[in-house]
């Protein structure tokens, strides 16, 4: 995945951007889609933590918060 950012981005012998070639916009758009998943991921995460949470509830009949 680096490999296509630094594709992107490419740079001269000294390490400055060149500017006629950038493609900043699919960098961005990349870490935005990267941003989406990552939130996407962490509400279920926290879905499935609910729900195991008021499994154990149940099973245990005790608040989980009593344990």
């Amino acid at each position: 995945m680096l490999d296509v950012v630094d594709g992107c981005l490419p740079m001269d012998a000294s390490g400055e951007f060149v500017a006629e070639a950038e493609r900043s916009d699919v960098v961005c758009d990349l870490l935005a889609h990267l941003a989406e998943e990552m939130i996407r991921m962490n509400r279920e995460k926290q879905e499935e933590i609910r729900g195991f949470l008021a499994w154990l509830s149940d099973f245990t009949g005790a608040r989980v918060d009593d344990l």
